[in-house]
């Protein structure tokens, strides 16, 4: 079984059945997921589990960016989410090697502390 989508299929029961996953939260998995079928498609590259390298997937979070206008901190969820797919793909050995293991998500912007003033 390479092809993704049987995999991402595969991914979803997991997190279903095993991890007790809520409805929302496969939700949010399907939702992170998904796009990856329409830039493979864009890309010509065959839905295939091995044309996930670290390059195409960098390539596809900068796709996020700057095609579908993603914010980083819902880019840092999605390359989360990746994290969590492909540890279960090298898991369950569909793969050796984990293709995000180089790729960091982009760093929280610094939050300037607010500071509550007492009047008594």
């Amino acid at each position: 079984m390479s092809q993704l989508p049987e995999i991402i299929r595969e991914f979803l029961r997991y997190l279903r059945v095993e991890k007790n996953a809520s409805p929302l939260t496969l939700a949010a998995y399907r939702s992170d997921l998904k796009p990856l079928e329409e830039f493979f498609l864009i890309e010509n590259v065959p839905l295939e589990l091995a044309g996930l390298t670290t390059p195409v997937l960098r390539r596809y979070f900068i796709w996020l960016q700057e095609r579908r206008g993603l914010h980083p901190a819902s880019l840092r969820r999605k390359i989360n989410c990746f994290r969590s797919f492909f540890h279960f793909v090298v898991e369950q050995e569909y793969l050796a090697h984990d293709p995000m293991r180089k790729i960091k998500p982009p760093p929280k912007p610094d939050r300037v502390p607010v500071f509550l003033r007492y009047v008594g």
